[in-house]
């Protein structure tokens, strides 16, 4: 497959995504499970070659973020410009348009940085979902499969949802090894550091990854 100069990809844990330029504008090419619609319609078990999800000569897409069923395009901006295939049921689009935001997808759920906070919307059976009891200065947010991490106040790392294999943190703080006693885990502070350290979270398939800039 040749692409444009400049063009990027995403993966999520069925499909391949590709957005290259196109005039002023994104073209976005997407592979691999249908069944859901989330590269075309009518739905199909696999989509096994490069398809066009998405074409505009004016919109210039900066990133695609996906669940396993969905996927969602965010314009540089950070605007929401097109979202399609099995949808959360409570999330509408119309709502988000226009509105700067930051979307990060766990497998059966989404997950929006608007206005000081997170917006969930999904499955919540193993604590997905963003709650907060008392409201967080947050810095920047991702998600893994299953769980979420933020950064609050440029020095501390809380993580919320599925826990199972330790990626939440221990509900104790104590240690790194996986006592299971956070699987389905609140919002859980995991790690603090010097403000004036540069962090940057990445999330995997039920881990948590850290990186400070040494």
């Amino acid at each position: 497959m040749n692409v444009e100069k400049g063009s990027k990809l995403f993966s999520s844990f069925q499909n391949c995504v590709v957005v290259e330029p196109y005039g002023k504008g994104s073209r976005v090419l997407g592979w691999g499970s249908n069944t859901k619609c989330q590269i075309r319609e009518p739905k199909c078990r696999i989509v096994d070659r490069p398809h066009v999800v998405y074409v505009n000569e004016d919109v210039m897409i900066d990133y695609v973020a996906m669940g396993k069923d969905f996927i969602l395009m965010v314009d540089v901006h950070g605007c929401i410009v097109h979202a399609q295939g099995f949808l959360p049921r409570d999330f509408c689009i119309q709502e988000w348009q226009g509105r700067p935001v930051r979307v990060s997808c766990m497998w059966s759920s989404l997950h929006i940085q608007y206005n000081g906070t997170i917006h969930s919307y999904g499955n919540g059976n193993h604590g997905q979902l963003y709650t907060a009891p008392n409201p967080l200065e947050i810095d920047s947010f991702t998600t893994g499969s299953e769980h979420g991490i933020l950064i609050h106040n440029k020095s501390q790392i809380f993580c919320w949802g599925w826990g199972e294999h330790g990626n939440c943190g221990r509900t104790d703080g104590q240690g790194s090894i996986n006592d299971y006693s956070n699987v389905v885990s609140p919002l859980n502070k995991i790690f603090t550091t010097d403000p004036n350290t540069k962090l940057r979270i990445y999330g995997g398939y039920a881990s948590t990854w850290i990186v400070s800039e040494c």
